[in-house]
């Protein structure tokens, strides 16, 4: 007869807890407002299963938070339940308190426990090899009926919450990524600005450059893009990407040279505190937001030895710390831009010889403008267009003008070009630009050559009288204005110089 009334009390317990798993299952089922569905299945877990409380807590940076519970009123907690959480979290066992609070156990190592006196249990939530959870659950101090049967019941929602807490960090996790995206797309990047358009293959060196672009586009190989500044770098990156199977994935470009060592840290890896927040407080690292996609680290030179490091790290092992989800395969094609000696700053110790020698697979060097013959007539037609279209001008360049745009050496490459292009459009008096013209507003005149030439055109259009105002004013202000200074410059005497400084009104 007993034994009878023992088999009938198990099935009507075992039938309980199967409606609980069931409600329980159903509630978090919600993904509306998972953390409010998860403490009503854990209000579930405690009222059915007369627990004192239900507990979920979440990683914080090195800490643990109270995530949700089975309780609105928080109450403080003996310090042992949380080393006992701290413990569960770094073992990635199961750990039991006894009730005298002066035993933490692990329960699946110890043979001796006392079931009778357990009050508190905190289980790990694993989900590849990582805690993304600790449940914990109260017991009253003379909770001791069928104890064990509720442990092995906690084993199976126990998976019912790592999934849905997984689940739920994963669908924040591409929300956040989104957002994330759309804010870069909308605030920092113009991809037009670097469309491959841009770039231009006019001379023999440039098409055989991009004949070594077609090849190696198609494959996800790393590729160090190397040019002095000025020079197309982020348009040639623009191109292998959208040449390659990742052309409709994210191109992300990390601006190393415009960033400090912090700075430079998030942006690329993300911000761990941040993301545990909700989506809009979300900071994912560019590697991350790569995903699937191009990673341009421009001015890699740049980077901190310390960041170096952690890349190296990453490229390695092909695996990335991720600032949201437990550890990830990366799925991101890396394209380093420089315009250093990568090599030398190796041995300087200024650059990570490792990471060089895994961003180096291939390498595109691109040849400066001065190098490039046709292609700079081309930049300067289409230049001209673009700014006369911008300013409303039909501004047109005399030939001696043109050969002296297409001879000077432009050691800033194709942005020096640009920006002296649209001086000459939005200074320009008249509809043609001269050479003098060039050579004044362009800055050429820095050149020693130049300035010669330009002192030429000007003496062949000026009168004695002009020039001598000129010189006068030169040695004067050259000379801080010392009179007696300025007329041994010139070659005459101070009384001389005294006269043409009152006859032209110079001081």
């Amino acid at each position: 007869m007993i034994e009878k009334n023992v088999q009938i009390s198990n099935e009507l317990e075992n039938s309980k807890e199967f409606f609980v798993f069931y409600e329980v299952a159903l509630r978090l089922l919600d993904l509306n407002n998972y953390q409010d569905s998860i403490s009503k299945s854990l209000r579930i877990l405690k009222e059915n299963l007369k627990f004192k409380k239900c507990e979920i807590y979440i990683p914080d940076d090195d800490d643990l938070k109270l995530f949700a519970s089975s309780d609105q009123d928080i109450e403080p907690q003996a310090k042992e339940f949380k080393e006992a959480r701290t413990l569960a979290q770094k073992s990635q066992e199961r750990i039991v308190i006894d009730n005298n609070y002066n035993d933490i156990v692990f329960f699946d190592k110890s043979k001796n426990i006392d079931m009778s006196n357990i009050v508190y249990i905190a289980i790990p939530l694993i989900h590849k090899t990582e805690v993304i959870g600790i449940f914990s659950i109260s017991l009253y101090d003379t909770q001791n009926e069928n104890i064990n049967q509720k442990i092995t019941f906690l084993e199976y929602v126990t998976t019912l919450f790592r999934y849905a807490i997984f689940s739920n960090l994963e669908k924040d996790y591409k929300v956040g990524k989104f957002q994330e995206l759309k804010q870069y797309y909308e605030k920092e990047f113009d991809i037009s600005y670097y469309d491959m358009q841009n770039c231009t293959f006019v001379s023999d060196s440039m098409k055989n450059l991009k004949n070594n672009i077609i090849k190696i586009a198609p494959n996800d190989i790393r590729v160090l893009i190397k040019g002095e500044v000025g020079t197309e770098q982020l348009s040639i990156a623009t191109m292998i990407h959208k040449l390659s199977h990742r052309q409709n994935k994210p191109f992300v470009i990390l601006k190393a040279n415009l960033l400090n060592e912090n700075e430079i840290e998030t942006e690329l890896f993300g911000n761990k505190k941040l993301a545990n927040k909700a989506y809009k407080d979300f900071k994912m690292g560019k590697l991350e937001l790569a995903d699937g996609g191009s990673l341009i680290i421009e001015n890699v030179d740049k980077l901190p030895l310390f960041i170096q490091k952690k890349l190296v790290d990453i490229l390695k092992i092909n695996e990335y710390k991720s600032s949201y989800l437990p550890s990830s395969k990366y799925n991101v094609r890396i394209i380093a831009t420089t315009s250093k000696d990568l090599e030398q700053s190796v041995l300087n110790g200024t650059f990570n010889g490792e990471l060089y020698t895994l961003l180096n697979l291939v390498t595109i060097e691109i040849p400066p403008l001065r190098q490039r013959g046709d292609d700079i007539l081309y930049f300067i037609n289409t230049m001209l267009n673009k700014f006369n279209n911008m300013y409303s001008k039909t501004i047109s360049f005399s030939d001696e003008a043109l050969e002296s745009l297409k001879n000077y050496l432009y050691k800033g490459n194709i942005k020096e070009l640009e920006c002296s292009i649209e001086k000459l459009v939005y200074f320009a008096d008249d509809d043609i630009v001269t050479k003098s013209d060039v050579l004044l507003i362009t800055g050429m005149i820095g050149d020693e050559n130049k300035q010669k030439e330009y002192n030429n055109i000007l003496i062949s259009n000026k009168t004695l009288e002009e020039l001598e105002i000129e010189a006068i004013s030169h040695a004067l202000k050259s000379n801080d204005y010392n009179q007696t200074i300025a007329a041994k410059k010139l070659g005459i005497t101070l009384r001389q110089i005294g006269y043409k400084i009152k006859k032209y009104n110079l001081m």
